[in-house]
């Protein structure tokens, strides 16, 4: 039974099936519940969920996943715009069709205090914004996922939000004049976030970054660029340089798919970002093209106030840990997942950054060796991610995670660790003494017994997500229970 009806949360079946009994037959319940989150249930869960909406009337927060259409649920659309105390909404499905259109009005018409939205858009590029529809003063961030979104549609739409600050696109294609239709009718924007996932010519994306130069240079707090790998975008060195330049203030920035080397870093350097405080750069190198020397030049003027660090699937000096856990200090979320770094770069990372909350190693070339130094100095760890390909089973690799959950085990939310050797007694220490975790992921071996993964299912109960990975010899957790654990979870 979920304890918070304002914000209820479900880890097994058997708690969502006695939530949905409840709120449909005793309207007191149903009145508290204030925020929904439908992400990462199974999807029966999340059809019933959505056809709950129109049980709660003070509801303040929605989140649909983007693969469910909610405009399916006639239930669950017709309720959504009556909501007038809805603050924030993810996700929305909106038909490419004047009836998409006129409930889209609506939600703009009767939710009033509406400030964030998700609007899932496909083939909306033929569809026309009628001079009818409202303006929304409340509005301040917005995202839209969709295929195309022409000129004419964002001119139209746009135009209607006054008070925007924060404007995320996921689509195939780059609108022409996106940035030009941005500065005009959202001047206050100061966030925004790309992912094109379409092909696209050098000259448009060029273009895309000029204008933004021009129409917001000093202005943004957060830009994020993300190209997928078949773009095969090629930005000259001297455009990056004059973006970074263009956004002294910025405080979260993010690129994919666009090769980095020595030279930018260094001259990214050079214009140091005091207020920055997230970085993600994914795909940014496909062979060893970095010194340590350019990164510790980087970070030394750029770093000192992170607080969140991805490098993902790239080539990076394997000591790259050295020049982070010095001027990286204040890190609290590392990821570094599916690149080549070793135990030379986990340890003066777990020595240097003593704040961290998340460690994120999936897929790297680590060894037991980094097991130890987590343990030993990563003593605020909430989330430890360290999955690997390898399937060389030895129990003894992860026996220092025994003592750190015996010690620490009630901060940790999510344990992954499939491809290393799951032990009975480690198992033991974490339905003990992990009273917190919500998501865990090991790999099924021969050292373990189904009493081990009860006493988990049994003593775990905020656990919402079990994955236990199978291995060839089907030897350890039975069948039986493995099948048990896969009906017993929402989240699964």
């Amino acid at each position: 039974m979920p304890i918070l009806w304002r914000e209820p949360r479900f880890c097994k079946r058997v708690q969502f099936n006695s939530f949905k009994d409840i709120v449909s037959s005793n309207p007191h319940v149903a009145n508290l519940v204030l925020n929904l989150d439908c992400h990462k249930y199974r999807r029966e869960i999340i059809l019933y969920l959505q056809k709950l909406v129109q049980y709660f009337p003070n509801l303040q927060s929605a989140t649909f996943p983007c693969y469910v259409p909610l405009s399916q649920l006639s239930s669950a659309a017709g309720s959504l715009p009556h909501l007038t105390k809805l603050t924030d909404v993810q996700y929305v499905d909106i038909n490419p069709t004047d009836d998409g259109v006129a409930f889209l009005s609506t939600i703009f018409h009767n939710c009033q205090k509406l400030r964030s939205l998700s609007l899932k858009m496909y083939g909306v590029s033929s569809v026309a914004i009628p001079i009818a529809f409202p303006t929304s003063e409340s509005l301040t961030s917005i995202e839209l996922l969709g295929d195309e979104f022409n000129d004419s549609f964002l001119r139209a739409f746009l135009q209607r939000l006054p008070n925007l600050t924060h404007f995320e696109l996921c689509a195939n294609d780059i609108p022409r004049n996106l940035i030009s239709i941005l500065s005009a009718h959202c001047s206050k924007v100061n966030k925004l976030k790309f992912e094109f996932t379409g092909i696209y010519s050098d000259i448009t994306v060029h273009r895309m970054i000029k204008q933004m130069v021009q129409k917001f240079g000093g202005k943004l707090k957060k830009l994020g660029i993300f190209f997928s790998s078949e773009a095969r975008v090629t930005i000259p060195d001297d455009l990056l340089i004059k973006m970074w330049r263009s956004f002294p203030l910025l405080e979260h920035f993010g690129f994919s798919h666009i090769q980095f080397n020595n030279s930018l870093l260094s001259s990214f350097a050079k214009f140091p970002k005091p207020h920055l405080q997230s970085l993600e750069l994914n795909y940014i190198s496909r062979q060893n093209s970095f010194t340590l020397d350019a990164w510790e030049h980087f970070l030394s003027k750029c770093g000192a106030n992170l607080t969140s660090l991805s490098i993902s699937f790239s080539v990076l000096p394997e000591d790259l840990g050295t020049v982070i856990g010095k001027y990286c200090t204040k890190l609290q979320e590392v990821s570094l997942s599916f690149t080549n770094v070793t135990d030379s770069t986990v340890l003066p990372i777990s020595q240097g950054c003593r704040s961290l909350r998340k460690f994120d190693l999936n897929t790297t070339n680590i060894t037991s060796s980094s097991i130890e130094h987590l343990c030993k100095h990563c003593t605020h760890l909430e989330v430890i991610v360290l999955d690997r390909q390898d399937n060389t089973l030895c129990p003894l690799e992860l026996a220092p995670f025994i003592d750190f959950f015996e010690s620490r085990g009630g901060q940790v939310k999510q344990f992954c660790v499939a491809g290393w050797a799951m032990s009975h007694e480690l198992l033991k220490a974490i339905a003990k003494n992990g009273t917190h975790l919500r998501e865990f992921r090991f790999t099924n071996g021969e050292h373990l017994s189904d009493s081990s993964l009860k006493e988990v299912m049994d003593s775990c109960v905020k656990l919402r997500r079990l994955q236990i990975i199978g291995n060839p010899d089907d030897l350890g957790i039975s069948k039986e229970l493995l099948k048990m654990n896969d009906q017993s979870y929402c989240c699964n």
